[in-house]
């Protein structure tokens, strides 16, 4: 967890938005050049492709492609455990299962039954965006290459990148009873050689500064292939570092910006569409998600959600977060980005998604979900099963946040100990889990389903507000001060944007900027004017790619209002005074 996420009242803050915030362990090995390039020399440069702007439609897919049509799958954060990593059962695995919310055990045989339904669908291409094994264990990526090996003997094409749990991870461990021991991870070089046959082997270009590739899988179409991950900022005790550390957070470097432009520009000089797929979000998916979960963002997501739009890239496909959720962004001039998140099988709805790429550039998009695996349930259906590990781990996962960060809990709430009390860490976890966990569920399953439901509600709302009241009580030294920190709590800035982005995921409704979010005609404004789009099925259509974008000209039609998209820092800081109220 970042620094920057702590609010100034830890006691509160955390304990409102640890459940938005990945869980972490770890221990490694194998030691990696941190200042020398990925690769040694540069691979011959080429490829990639435009768009301009989107138009959006919310219509669900048609179930028969069109037989000029391709078909694209996404997956994303398989999470393989390797079998080999848990010697013996016992405390240590169990303690790790307590801060995860993910089907390790179970993590085979889904993926397993993922490569059988990609044999029946038969696609054209898959696109993996990251997060191929659960710790970056080097024995874990040699079991996705054996799971996965038999769509490829089939002529389907697999792209992959690495996501932040892949490379150089202290965490890649064996289980042993009531201890770990270290296990292999692997270095950058060691995943581009691991992976040849799904996309390094054959990519058109190659960045010496990162894992990022260019493949054309689909001719005419152009896969950006973007690493974002932050590996060479990983901890290890072993290489004398003060603890073991795997960075959750991503950043596209500047170097391979660069390579990203030049390869968009050569992909639009040569008439091709251009896709690219990340690992973390590029567009925030609720409001508020840079301030509340900013670990799940591109560390510069504004930057580079302009840089795309500026290079003709308008679809991302991400991962990251376990969701499925599609966003949008644009700038004044009408280009848009679209933000294609897809959830992870190894979490509830354990999902993919299957896209028709038209020859009208339309890609239309539909979600299903793994319906059955090879693993013995005692008799449950999957679905169920995977739904009531979600509702019965997400607390505990709170109550694991509280112990790890207990001790910052403590010394930021130290200013404010005359009116609260912080007790123990085992009971503090306790208080927490008894006030949010119930609300941590519902609003994690919501964001993991996806939302095709925009029926406008507010009772998730008032759940958080009364769960903030009852936290406030627990926490009070006397009854008699309850009120006024419940009354504080819910002034503080940080508690406000939470509210807003619980309300933005309860409605799937993204706004467009603070301004209209936290202003006094929020109710009505989400009421009347809310962008809805369907998570689960819908259709993007790309613009023609154009070869030089300068002679773009935009829509006559779009019109932005100048005052509306300036921010005025006095009018944002008194909108963020106010507390926002649904009706």
């Amino acid at each position: 967890m970042s620094k920057k996420l702590l609010p100034n009242l830890l006691v509160s803050g955390l304990l409102l938005f640890s459940f938005f915030v990945p869980a972490t362990t770890a221990t490694s090995t194998t030691n990696i050049d941190k200042t020398a390039p990925v690769l040694s020399e540069n691979h011959d440069e080429n490829h990639q492709l435009n768009p301009q702007k989107m138009k959006n439609l919310t219509l669900s897919s048609s179930a028969v492609f069109n037989s000029d049509s391709k078909k694209i799958m996404l997956i994303s954060d398989v999470h393989i455990m390797s079998e080999k990593l848990l010697k013996k059962d016992g405390k240590a695995f169990d303690d790790y299962l307590q801060k995860d919310r993910k089907l390790l055990q179970e993590s085979r045989a889904i993926a397993k039954e993922l490569a059988n339904n990609i044999l029946a669908e038969n696609p054209d291409v898959v696109l993996v965006s990251g997060d191929l094994t659960k710790d970056g264990e080097l024995l874990s990526h040699q079991c996705f290459v054996e799971i996965f090996n038999p769509v490829l003997s089939a002529g389907i094409k697999m792209l992959v990148i690495p996501g932040n749990h892949d490379v150089d991870n202290p965490d890649a461990v064996y289980f042993n009873g009531d201890k770990t021991e270290k296990a292999e991870s692997v270095t950058p070089r060691q995943f581009s050689e691991i992976y040849r046959n799904f996309g390094y082997g054959d990519a058109i270009s190659r960045d010496v500064n990162s894992l990022s590739y260019v493949s054309e899988p689909i001719d005419g179409l152009c896969v950006i292939a973007i690493d974002a991950c932050k590996y060479y900022e990983n901890k290890h005790i072993s290489r004398g570092d003060e603890k073991d550390h795997c960075v959750t957070e991503g950043k596209i470097k500047p170097e391979t910006m660069r390579w990203i432009k030049k390869q968009a520009d050569l992909a639009r000089t040569n008439g091709k569409q251009i896709i690219a797929m990340v690992h973390h979000n590029v567009v925030e998916h609720f409001d508020f998600q840079g301030d509340v979960s900013a670990p799940y963002l591109l560390e510069n997501f504004k930057e580079v959600q302009q840089d795309f739009m500026d290079a003709g890239i308008q679809v991302v496909f991400t991962g990251h977060f376990h969701a499925n959720d599609i966003a949008k962004t644009y700038d004044t001039n009408g280009n848009y980005l679209y933000d294609v998140e897809t959830g992870s099988p190894v979490t509830y709805p354990c999902p993919y998604r299957i896209i028709e790429y038209r020859n009208d550039n339309q890609l239309t998009i539909s979600t299903k979900r793994i319906e059955k695996i090879d693993y013995d349930l005692q008799g449950e259906d999957f679905q169920a099963y995977a739904r009531r590990i979600i509702k019965e781990s997400i607390p505990s996962v709170l109550s694991s946040l509280i112990s790890e960060f207990y001790p910052e809990i403590k010394q930021y709430a130290k200013p404010y100990t005359t009116f609260i009390k912080i007790p123990e860490a085992e009971k503090l976890g306790q208080i927490v889990e008894d006030n949010l966990g119930e609300l941590a569920v519902e609003v994690m399953i919501k964001i993991y389903e996806g939302n095709n439901d925009n029926s406008y509600d507010n009772i998730m709302l008032k759940k958080l507000d009364k769960s903030i009241d009852n936290l406030a009580g627990d926490l009070a030294r006397t009854w008699l001060i309850k009120g006024r920190i419940a009354k504080s709590l819910h002034k503080m800035d940080f508690v406000k944007k939470l509210k807003v982005a619980v309300s933005s995921i309860a409605y799937n409704m993204k706004g467009l900027n603070e301004q209209v979010v936290l202003s006094r005609n929020f109710s009505k404004w989400m009421a009347q004017n809310r962008e809805y789009i369907d998570d689960l099925n819908y259709a993007i259509y790309l613009q023609e790619p154009i070869k030089n974008l300068q002679s773009f000209t935009v829509n006559p039609s779009f019109t932005p209002n100048n005052k509306f998209w300036e921010m005025d820092s006095k009018w944002a800081e008194r909108a963020m005074a106010l507390e926002v109220k649904a009706p």
